[in-house]
């Protein structure tokens, strides 16, 4: 597996296996997967990764095992997510105001 970003587009890679694609799949508007001949996912690609709040460890990991199936957090959890760490953030900096 390896795993490339480029900061310049907030676009993260995470190669699989070193087979061609031959099919693409969104399954969010941030997210594709990659496909080869035999429809085996080998690629997956998160477009906006820091700005949207994806977390690239939490995209492999939801990847599950080899032999395990792909799930994907849908499109709600994902704005969830964000919403929930947003909130996080702007009580960290309400108590840095209070502290100051």
């Amino acid at each position: 597996m390896n795993m490339t970003y480029d900061p310049k587009v907030d676009a993260l890679y995470i190669k699989l296996t070193a087979k061609t694609v031959v099919r693409s799949q969104r399954v969010t508007p941030q997210v594709s997967l990659d496909f080869d001949a035999d429809d085996a996912l080998i690629g997956v690609e998160v477009l906006d990764a820091r700005r949207t709040g994806i977390n690239p460890l939490e995209v492999v990991m939801s990847l599950g095992l080899p032999d395990s199936p792909i799930t994907m957090p849908s499109a709600d959890e994902m704005r969830e997510g964000r919403a929930e760490r947003m909130r996080a953030l702007k009580q960290q900096r309400e108590k840095v105001s209070e502290s100051s």
